[in-house]
């Protein structure tokens, strides 16, 4: 919780992004700053971006965070690029727009995964995607060009990004232009919007496969399943037990160590259990504000407990004690908005 008096609170409520590091740290991107939270002594260390300082982030900004399979850090920032963090130098590498070069298509970095052979894909937010080889430092882009919906990628705006290894597919999430599938081997593209399918909303912002081999999608308006095979979609509208779900505007879909789904957004929090397209709620969370915050990202830890992060700082939830505990900017938080958390 943010403190303007207290030099080790975390700098701002909005909190965009999580993610845990090697070393058990908690990564937190917010709408002002990265900030590092130290379990150990309950305290947060702040990074800015500062003009005169090399190696500092480029942007406060910091929506999207990825660990990488070798433990390195990377961080999409709004209007910065991307950053990939030394842990040995303490400093950050940019990665920014150069234009009429090789180079990231937009400085606006909104998802970033990585394939098995160590290659990111970064989702922008109006350069469409990109493969970048760390390797090489080389970018092969993947953008919408004037009526290529049908054949190209759906829109320029990427939300969310999954690799099917074992299929050599990937998913790519937009926001206005549905689902688009490349399918690595042959470089062909599919795109799935209302027109040519039952998609019942173009806006795609998370992507989740489950056991049966199906892929979920999280959209602004409904839970939606999409089967590879039948390349058919089935809107989720209700529970198992006939009660209506109307979760609106779903922003992040994540599934725990024992397999249940988490489905957030803009309307709060819901976690569930989940045969095909059948959903039953699992009634694991206490009643607390977290249930209806506006959800911007969930990570568990490798001991169970699971963060959320929110607009109104983030949430720690221990199953085993059914606790859940609030971080903001009055306990530590630089700023409240939470992007993204990770570990």
């Amino acid at each position: 919780h943010h403190s303007a008096s207290n030099p080790k609170s975390i700098s701002s409520n909005y909190i965009r992004s999580l993610a845990l590091d090697s070393q058990n740290r908690l990564w937190i991107g917010t709408f002002n700053d990265l900030n590092i939270y130290h379990e150990g002594n309950d305290s947060f260390v702040s990074y800015s971006s500062s003009p005169v300082e090399s190696g500092s982030l480029s942007q406060r900004s910091v929506r999207s965070i990825f660990m990488d399979s070798q433990g390195g850090m990377w961080l999409g920032t709004y209007f910065g690029g991307l950053n990939y963090y030394h842990p040995i130098r303490n400093r950050f590498k940019n990665i920014q727009r150069i234009p009429y070069k090789n180079s990231l298509s937009d400085n606006v970095v909104s998802c970033i995964t990585e394939d098995k052979n160590k290659n990111l894909w970064i989702g922008t937010n109006d350069g469409g995607l990109n493969l970048y080889n760390p390797k090489t430092q080389q970018f092969t882009h993947y953008i919408l060009q004037e009526d290529e919906r049908e054949i190209g990628i759906g829109s320029n705006n990427i939300k969310a990004v999954y690799v099917d290894e074992q299929k050599s597919l990937v998913y790519i999430g937009t926001h206005a232009g549905g689902l688009t599938v490349l399918h690595r081997n042959s470089g062909k593209m599919e795109s799935f919007n209302q027109l040519n399918s039952q998609l019942v909303n173009e806006n795609v912002y998370a992507i989740l496969p489950d056991k049966e081999g199906s892929i979920l999608l999280g959209t602004l308006s409904a839970l939606v399943s999409f089967n590879p095979e039948k390349r058919s979609f089935t809107t989720i509208d209700k529970e198992k037990d006939g009660t209506p779900f109307t979760s609106q505007r779903i922003t992040i879909l994540f599934r725990d160590s024992h397999k249940r789904l988490w489905v957030g957004g803009e309307e709060g929090i819901s976690v569930f259990q989940q045969e095909g397209i059948e959903i039953e709620k699992a009634p694991i969370l206490p009643e607390s504000s977290v249930t209806k915050m506006f959800t911007n990202c969930i990570y568990e830890a490798a001991n169970g407990i699971i963060w959320v992060g929110t607009r109104e700082g983030f949430y720690c939830f221990n199953e085993k004690e059914k606790k859940i505990k609030r971080y903001t900017t009055a306990n530590g938080l630089p700023n409240n908005v939470v992007y993204g958390i990770l570990e």
